[in-house]
């Protein structure tokens, strides 16, 4: 009988296992694919949004390389103002190399622009039409992708700039919110049990007594905290990953992250 196995001891030895649909992979992406893998995940979802939103796909022509303070209505016309701060600061930037390797835009951004700004950020990476959507209406976004919505529907951030990034894509916008106000707020924070049945529940696994297993508090709950999930690779449940994410699920947690909107990154990969 052969043994069998774990496809991280053949990366481990040089033997590349086949990319399959539905299975991370383990290890560094082969060149040979990461070209068609990058084009699949970033390029086409844009390309579609902004066939739909032609207009929004666009970066508004008054915005330049240097941060500069806007009305949000003089870059999102059909903006509705209720929440957001009198001016918001915004900026256009071009991505580095030819793959827009997000490492080397990590840096670049924090560099730039970032590590000035001080005080407690999240960010918030998304396509440059959703941004358009986003300003109309700051609600709770639902996306196809479940994983996206893995703690229910919510506007979603993240302290991770690397990780909002690659939820931006090569054109994407990158929203920063600075010193939120949490304090008049119903905030749960998920860990242990409550973040295995959570994410198990919007994720569509199985679970049983899933009434019984509800986080205390969720009925009232305005801000969402917990781990990003992650695959593990060998028991290929989803487990809290390195990266936090904070969600706001009811309209008073929406209008506390309008509210401390600092910045908007417009990303560019024109050459």
């Amino acid at each position: 009988m052969r043994d069998e196995r774990d496809i991280v001891d053949l990366y481990a030895t040089d033997y590349q296992p086949v990319w399959a649909a539905g299975i991370e992979f383990p290890g560094v992406i082969p060149e040979e694919i990461s070209q068609y893998l990058y084009d699949k995940i970033f390029e086409e979802p844009v390309r579609r949004q902004a066939s739909a939103l032609s207009h929004a796909s666009s970066i508004p022509p008054n915005l330049t390389t240097t941060p500069t303070q806007n009305r949000i209505q003089d870059v999102f016309p059909f903006a509705r103002l209720k929440s957001f701060p009198p001016t918001i600061s915004c900026v256009k930037t071009k991505l580095m190399g030819k793959k827009h390797n997000r490492d080397e835009n990590y840096v670049d951004l924090m560099n730039t622009f970032i590590n000035s700004l001080g005080g407690n950020l999240l960010y918030k990476g998304l396509p440059r039409p959703s941004m358009v959507n986003l300003a109309s209406l700051f609600a709770p976004l639902v996306s196809s992708n479940t994983l996206q919505n893995e703690f229910g529907p919510g506007l979603y951030a993240t302290s991770s700039l690397k990780y909002a990034l690659d939820y931006a894509g090569p054109d994407g916008v990158i929203l920063i919110f600075k010193d939120i106000d949490f304090r008049p707020l119903v905030k749960i924070d998920l860990a242990g049990e409550d973040w295995r049945t959570t994410v198990d529940y919007w994720t569509g696994a199985t679970i049983s007594n899933v009434s019984e297993r509800v986080p205390a508090l969720w009925e009232r709950s305005d801000i969402l905290q917990g781990q990003i999930s992650v695959k593990d690779l060998r028991s290929k449940q989803r487990v809290p990953g390195p990266d936090p994410q904070v969600v706001g699920v009811s309209y008073a947690g929406l209008n506390a992250f309008a509210s401390a909107l600092h910045m908007i990154i417009w990303l560019d990969s024109s050459r």
